[in-house]
């Protein structure tokens, strides 16, 4: 299966198809109550939080997949220090999962924070999201302490850039 991977923007993606596809997977998930989804993400603060990333596949064009690069001066920023990057809200649909497009999001974001001149992105997930956590850490990022948010226990991970 082949994807094609792009600012959300310039593959003409409506914020509101991202925000479907967060409640679809993290909702339908069960890693966020349906209340606090619908602030979350909410299509106009989704949009705001950074750079979104999609990933259609490629034969009929439907929405697989998307991350946000957030920059360390937006409002959404929580941990990253000037000249470092967040990621936020990886998903991919599960009818794509294991087909290697999680790992192609996650490198497109390092890709895109390297271009940028970052020197470190971080991220957090929940203890639950094992698969994640194994993305990440073949990925190179490393953990680096626990955080807790909305009552729920994060790990949170950092790798540094080769800005």
């Amino acid at each position: 299966m082949e994807f094609l991977v792009g600012e959300a923007d310039s593959l003409n993606i409506l914020s509101s198809k991202i925000s479907e596809l967060l409640n679809e997977v993290y909702v339908g998930g069960n890693y966020v109550e349906s209340e606090v989804a619908t602030k979350l993400f909410e299509a106009t603060s989704v949009k705001n939080r950074g750079v979104i990333i999609c990933a259609l596949e490629k034969q009929s064009l439907s929405l697989a997949g998307s991350v946000i690069i957030v920059p360390s001066n937006s409002p959404a920023c929580q941990l990253a220090q000037e000249n470092e990057s967040e990621m936020h809200l990886l998903c991919v649909k599960s009818k794509y999962r294991n087909k290697g497009l999680g790992k192609l999001l996650i490198n497109s974001a390092i890709n895109m924070a390297t271009q940028n001149g970052n020197t470190k992105m971080i991220l957090w997930t929940q203890q639950s999201m094992k698969t994640a956590q194994r993305l990440y850490s073949n990925s190179d990022f490393v953990h680096i302490k626990n955080i807790t948010k909305n009552n729920r226990e994060f790990l949170v991970y950092e790798k540094t850039l080769n800005a």
